[in-house]
């Protein structure tokens, strides 16, 4: 029986001899082709993107869910024959006819009924979750069917309520029912695998097995996207040989022996992708899982069942006696040993039986993985490789495929790890050099009220709750909640949407400061020092921890882990200082848990003057031994004592500084640095992290001083910049104790300009400082700077362009150059651009206004006599190509 909108829905049970749904859900569909491509036949309704009433709150925690995230049930409504609505969704059909409702949920204890529904304000209907855990289509009663109802074409609105907590619904969809269809669509899309937008047939390549498997893919829930935007569809299977393709559908064969990636994009006529969906093919069986997206530069996240434990357990201790390491070998012959973590239930779980490894591929194709997992005691800490014995599953191995890069993806991931390459500046593998703008305050960035066993144990700092940029999270962004406070994710995932769209790309923070300043911030299961606690990882804050993190990549803001704290007693927490178990074991956490980071840097000590050169030696070394990328290493010095690094910088192991200085001296600090590593050999990138003195900082009212006196003083001279924003009490805020970044916006305003201006028009990677060939211009904060390509362009600020002063062009390679001015304060070019004669000192001028205020000025060769200036733009140059052809169903990377 079928019912209007306005009653309870109506069920039927699907035919018992209904053994092959797929294959006549496939006839079906063929025989009513037509009609389907006519007019949308579903609507593809993300969980998240519905109204949130009361009694439900948005997550992206539990694995394996489609879109940006989830919604979860907070508890049960109060009376259950009276239903409270609390999540609401509009849904507009295109016609009058019967459609099914199709929800799919998760309950990891299931029971009979959990959600009730109704449309348009009508009755209420009991869906059950009851099934094995994992995601799930939800059904009425238990019986394997959707809820169904004639339904007018129009506006319609979806409510849910709760039955239950802890129900949680990831997508709805609204499907219509014609001709023989009818009744197949639950039974299809319940054979699904790995809950995707794609529906495969056979839905597993068989493992193990060499011989080609015919697959068909069938992406038909998106086809009424394509049919009313005019959209065609693209499909990317790098495994596969393809046999046929036709719209929503094709059919391809894969070898049996590997986890294969599929995509399936919607493009519009202008080459756009507007939406794009996955899944993974394939059998890994009980041994192994892989979440995440098969492409590279994402993270993946292999999980494996081993010997059960909790995040507690001391005999065996989960986080010393066992080691997980995974080496993955890719097409290339690339190899990465990737260091594995205890995971509890793998979700974040303090107990359960989930070891897991992160990985971030360097290129498409085939990759092969190799499994040891090592028991004995300490044995996580030692870099032998056949320390402590064989256990459970060590051994194993298993093949996944990747696809190429994605050049529109989010954040860094358009342009791949930015490693260390030999110069005075890092560089994106797929991208160009990197000038690092960021914030260097406040430093217990990680003592945030929303992460699980947050505690305060005095002293100066403050547990953040970052409550004005709660209105910068944007639906779909990531958010969690502490299972201690109750206080949720999204301040902080806001404070870092607001980062990035002011250009802020790093953050520097210590992920424990116990005997510190704030002494608010640690990994650990518990605060007081302790060995137990040293040597025991809260895993629900550490899953919180890579939310905030693995956001902070996709929003393109690197980070600067402090690992140790200038105060003794944060240098004496873990094995009185020494590199002993404690830190051993605390590096490796960091590097298991966060190292698959695109842009991260690792910094030994703030202020490190407690350690001398051997310790800090020693600690980079190993911290080396177990980083598979070769993040930067670094270690941050006391104020102006650059000179310190004098007896390290020709060692390969080090290749940034970290430098405390004094404003004045900024200029001279990164020259310095820059002679000194390049005459050892060694070229090191120059990080200037904090400005002096501490307790004034960059405020709300010293941006247009700091610029003047700091900030083209370190661009200009190349090196890269932080703020430390001083010692100041709420509501400014400083140190330890800011809550809104935007109180020192003005000057990620100038920051964000400087280093456009420079990645837009400038080769910076091959240019030098050049100060002595100014002469005759204002000597206000030091007199101007020159940063220059020998022979063929100069940049020269001047904090006062009155006079503005003499360049030497005596070496230009060209007789006639362009200059124009650039305005730090507005991040304007002004003025016309001038034909000046090379070859010669050339008197400057007049900038188009304010002489005295600051002034760019930028002196190149014209375009046509030096084609080789096209293109530099910061991110333009050796970036991977577009989408290629309409169909790659062939290829291993492009």
């Amino acid at each position: 029986m079928l019912l209007s909108v306005g009653a309870a829905l109506a069920f039927a049970p699907l035919p018992n001899d209904d053994t092959d749904a797929l294959t006549r859900a496939r006839r079906a569909r063929d025989a009513s082709s037509a009609a389907l491509r006519d007019a949308p036949a579903a609507r593809v309704i993300e969980a998240e993107d519905g109204q949130l009433v009361s009694g439900w709150r948005v997550e992206s925690r539990r694995l394996g869910h489609e879109g940006s995230g989830y919604v979860r049930s907070l508890g049960p409504a109060e009376d259950l024959t009276a239903p409270v609505a609390g999540l609401a969704f509009e849904v507009d059909l295109p016609r009058t006819g019967t459609y099914e409702l199709l929800l799919s949920t998760w309950r990891a204890d299931p029971t009979d009924t959990a959600l009730w529904l109704r449309l348009d304000g009508g009755g209420w209907t009991a869906i059950s979750t009851l099934g094995s855990p994992g995601w799930t289509w939800a059904t009425l009663g238990g019986r394997d069917h959707a809820p169904r109802a004639v339904l007018q074409a129009g506006e319609h609105t979806i409510e849910l309520a709760a039955a239950t907590a802890d129900v949680l619904v990831d997508r709805l969809l609204v499907v219509e029912q014609t001709g023989e269809t009818a009744g197949d669509t639950y039974a299809a899309y319940a054979v699904r695998q790995r809950h995707s937008d794609l529906l495969a047939d056979p839905p597993e390549v068989p493992r193990g097995d060499d011989h080609q498997t015919a697959v068909t893919l069938d992406a038909e829930a998106l086809l009424p996207l394509a049919a009313a935007g005019g959209l065609s569809f693209h499909w990317e299977a790098p495994g596969a040989a393809m046999l046929q393709q036709d719209g929503a559908l094709a059919e391809a064969t894969f070898p049996g022996d590997a986890l294969e990636p599929i995509m399936v994009h919607l493009v519009d006529g202008n080459g756009a992708i507007q939406h794009s969906s996955s899944m993974m093919l394939g059998t890994p069986g009980l041994d192994w899982t892989m979440t995440g997206i098969a492409r590279t530069w994402h993270t993946l996240q292999f999980a494996f069942p081993g010997p059960g434990s909790n995040q507690l357990a001391d005999d065996p201790n989960p986080f010393l006696d066992f080691r997980l390491q995974v080496t993955f070998t890719g097409p290339a012959g690339q190899v990465y040993v990737v260091p594995g973590f205890f995971g509890g239930d793998g979700q974040g779980g303090p107990a359960g039986n989930t070891w897991m490894a992160r990985f971030t591929p360097d290129s498409g194709g085939l990759w092969n993985f190799d499994v040891s997992f090592r028991q004995g005691e300490n044995v996580s800490i030692s870099l032998d490789a056949e320390a402590g014995l064989p256990s459970h599953f060590d051994s194993l191995r298993g093949k996944f495929r990747v696809m190429r890069a994605d050049p529109e993806g989010p954040g860094f991931i358009k342009h791949g790890r930015l490693e260390y390459v030999g110069e005075h500046y890092l560089k994106f593998r797929n991208g160009s050099y990197f000038i690092k703008g960021g914030t260097d305050s406040p430093e217990n960035f990680l003592a945030y009220e929303g992460f699980d066993g947050i505690d305060d144990m005095g002293n100066v700092g403050i547990v953040h709750e970052y409550e004005p940029h709660v209105a910068d999270w944007n639906p779909g962004d990531p958010d969690f909640v502490s299972d201690t406070t109750g206080y949720d994710g999204k301040a902080i995932i806001g404070a870092l949407n607001y980062l990035s769209s002011v250009g802020v790309n790093s953050i520097y923070f210590l992920p424990m400061n116990l005997g510190g300043d704030g002494r608010d911030t640690c990994p650990f299961v518990a605060y007081p020092k302790s060995a137990f606690n040293k040597t025991h990882y809260d895993l629900g804050r550490m899953e919180q921890w890579r939310t905030v993190f693995d956001h902070a990549q996709r929003k393109g803001v690197m980070l600067h882990f402090v690992l140790a704290e200038t105060e003794s007693g944060n240098e004496r927490w873990l094995d009185e200082g020494e590199l002993g178990i404690e830190r051993k074991l605390y590096f490796r956490e960091l590097v298991a848990r966060f190292g698959h980071a695109l842009a991260l840097k690792w910094n030994l000590c703030e202020e490190a003057d407690f350690f001398n050169e051997d310790d800090l030696r020693n600690q980079a070394e190993y911290l080396q031994a177990l980083d598979p990328y070769d993040h930067p290493i670094c270690y941050h010095s006391f104020t102006n004592n650059v000179q310190d690094y004098a007896e390290v910088s020709g060692e390969s192991v080090f290749s940034a500084s970290a430098v405390q200085y004094h404003i004045d001296d900024a200029n001279d600090h990164v020259e310095w640095l820059r002679d000194t590593t390049a005459a050892a050999g060694h070229k090191w990138v120059v990080d200037m992290d904090e400005n002096a003195p501490a307790g004034l900082g960059l405020t709300n009212g010293n941006a247009d001083d700091l610029r003047k006196r700091a900030l083209y003083d370190v661009y200009f001279s190349g090196g890269n910049i932080e703020w430390y924003a001083g010692y100041h009490s709420l509501p400014l805020g400083g140190d330890v104790k800011m809550e809104d970044f935007r109180t020192r916006e003005e000057m990620w305003n100038f920051m964000r300009y400087a280093r456009e201006f420079m990645q837009q028009n400038m080769p910076f990677w091959d240019m030098q400082p050049a100060d002595g060939l100014l002469s005759g211009e204002s000597a206000t904060h030091g007199g101007g700077q020159v940063f220059s390509l020998p022979t063929r362009a100069w940049a020269i600020y001047l904090p006062d362009a009155s006079p503005s002063g003499t360049i030497d062009l005596s070496d230009s390679i060209h007789d006639e150059l362009e200059l124009q001015w650039f305005n730090p304060r507005s991040g304007a070019v002004e003025g016309t651009v001038q034909v000046v004669a090379g070859g010669a000192p050339l008197a400057l001028g007049a900038p188009p206004s304010d002489p005295d205020q600051d002034w760019v000025c930028w002196i190149r060769p014209a375009l046509d006599a030096d084609p080789s200036f096209l293109g530099i733009g910061g991110y333009s140059a050796g970036l991977p190509d577009g989408m290629g052809s309409a169909v790659d169903l062939d290829n291993d990377e492009l």
